[in-house]
């Protein structure tokens, strides 16, 4: 039986993806938003996190990624304390949590545990949602169902996973509002793309924008099993009354979108994060634009050991209902 949930938490939100630049920090999405940088020794940059409350952050202090950012905007020369507005990406709360989360002491003592098991157990003691990238897994090769023997007592989770993670060359990032596990070549591919600069900072400029904007942001829970990926985005669009634009001819290795069959659970999040870590196995994106959300086949190459999973998943499907 096809079974398909989405459960909104209905309260009133006012967070939104990245591209906008005019609303408050918000607890799902992170964003772009221009702030003063002044230039005196080492740099600073002038952080407000309410308009009475105003700090100056060495940018030193920030990540490479996070001063190679900024530096990248600055003219070649620069005079001594002049000011230079430059665009800053702003995690939300939930990624700001994960951070301080990494920070904690943590106790692991697992035996022979699979890696899925455990992402999900470290879920459960930290109280943060964590997910595991099964596209980069697959591309690897790498068992979701692997064993893991480990103890770590009393030391910050972030050294704790880096113990257990680096040895099969995984890591821990956050990413979309959950403890992200990956592979160490995804993981820089990631951290890199966060802090590339968009084209502008846009507004919404109709009603239905600003809709799309706001239905993105909202915190919503997907649950779904064996159920057609067409059928799903058609509930979602109702749903959320978004029009969504896909091309039926899409294909995933042997295998046409309109027979692609998906199963998932996803809670905790933005309808934002949500439609990225849906779409992320199957080598789809999306994008706003205008008064639509446009699903799309991203550029990437589907290995034939990875087009050869999907076949079999749908040739599955169809003996059970036989």
């Amino acid at each position: 039986m096809l079974r398909f949930l989405i459960v909104a938490i209905l309260f009133v939100c006012v967070i939104s993806p990245i591209v906008y630049a005019d609303d408050d920090n918000r607890a799902y999405s992170g964003r772009w938003k221009e702030i003063e940088y002044r230039h005196t020794s080492g740099g600073v940059l002038v952080i407000r996190e309410t308009p009475e409350q105003v700090m100056l952050v060495p940018l030193e202090e920030f990540s490479p990624q996070e001063q190679q950012c900024v530096k990248g905007q600055l003219p070649e020369t620069i005079a001594e304390g002049e000011r230079i507005n430059v665009r800053f990406y702003e995690k939300c709360r939930a990624e700001k949590r994960i951070d301080e989360e990494l920070k904690l002491p943590t106790y692991i003592n697992c035996i022979e545990v699979p890696l899925i098991d455990l992402v999900e157990q470290l879920q459960e003691f930290h109280f943060i949602t964590t997910s595991l990238d099964k596209k980069a897994l697959r591309e690897s090769k790498v068992d979701y169902d692997m064993p893991l023997t480990c103890e770590a007592m009393d030391v910050p989770l972030k050294e704790a996973l880096d113990g257990i993670l680096k040895p099969v060359g995984l890591v821990a990032t956050p990413y979309c509002e959950t403890l992200f596990v990956t592979t160490a070549k995804e993981a820089r591919r990631i951290e890199a793309a966060r802090y590339v600069l968009p084209p502008q900072l846009n507004q919404p400029k109709s009603v239905q924008e600003r809709k799309i904007r706001d239905a993105l942001a909202e915190p919503a829970h997907i649950y779904c099993v064996d159920i057609l990926f067409l059928d799903m985005i058609e509930q979602l669009s109702e749903y959320y009354s978004i029009d969504y634009e896909i091309d039926n001819e899409i294909t995933l290795g042997p295998m046409k979108i309109e027979d692609l069959i998906v199963s998932c659970e996803l809670d905790k999040m933005s309808l934002h994060s949500i439609l990225t870590l849906l779409l992320r196995p199957l080598y789809l994106s999306w994008r706003a634009e205008g008064d639509r959300i446009v699903i799309y086949r991203t550029n990437e190459e589907i290995p034939s050991h990875v087009a050869r999973r999907l076949q079999g998943i749908e040739e599955s499907r169809h003996s059970r209902q036989q």
